[in-house]
């Protein structure tokens, strides 16, 4: 029996399977989850919360004037942060949870007194007690060394920053897929000065390998394809 299974190491191969677990009609935009394996996502509508595996959603949207939740993070206490888009007549766009979801407080507006409060990133790194707060606006990359109290700009001023990390050797990246402004951009300086470093344009999707790699899903704008 154990000579047959060696030399068939297929036999019990079986084909993925996905099984669908709601929130139809919804436009899914992040998906995380917490130490203690409840999901959350961010939607078009708001935000869910899953306590069973995504075998059932309710809907966490307890002081959130948003217009569309974009981004959510978890940080090392449990806290939770969204970055959304606001109403145009309300002072909204980043959020903070520190009760699972239940409630929500805003943390910050346009950082700038300006109209426009869509967020479409928000980190921390490390993700550690003194760990820098990175978000992602309309009106650029800000950082905050407080716990958001305050906020520094950075040098880049512009809207569609996403996915803002770092590898093991210490340097910054953010992917950006709007037509302007589109490319892969890198800090050597924990994120006060970016620089654009490719023309790819990054569609949603960027991820930082233990060995320092960073992948990203691409399109090539002189080529008409996409890849990674």
């Amino acid at each position: 029996f154990f000579v047959i299974i060696i030399l068939t190491p297929d036999a019990f191969a079986q084909t993925p399977q996905w099984e669908f677990m709601g929130l139809a009609g919804e436009i899914i935009n992040d998906i995380t989850i917490d130490n203690s394996g409840n999901v959350f996502v961010a939607s078009w509508t708001g935000v869910f919360k899953s306590t069973d595996n995504g075998a059932s959603w309710i809907f966490k949207n307890n002081g959130l004037e948003i217009a569309e939740a974009l981004k959510l993070f978890i940080d090392f206490e449990g806290n939770i942060y969204l970055g959304a888009i606001g109403f145009s007549n309300t002072g909204c766009g980043l959020y903070k949870s520190t009760d699972g979801g239940e409630h929500w407080a805003k943390i910050a507006d346009t950082l700038n007194n300006n109209p426009v409060n869509t967020f479409y990133d928000i980190t921390i790194i490390p993700n550690e007690p003194g760990g820098i707060i990175y978000v992602s606006n309309y009106y650029g990359v800000y950082r905050s060394i407080d716990n958001g109290v305050t906020w520094q700009s950075t040098n880049y001023s512009n809207p569609c920053a996403s996915n803002i990390g770092i590898n093991r050797n210490g340097y910054m990246f953010f992917g950006n897929g709007c037509a302007s402004w589109f490319g892969i951009y890198r800090s050597t300086d924990l994120g006060l000065n970016w620089v654009r470093h490719t023309f790819l344009s990054v569609e949603d999707a960027m991820v930082y390998l233990r060995d320092g790699s960073v992948l990203a899903g691409c399109y090539n704008p002189n080529l008409g394809t996409f890849g990674i």
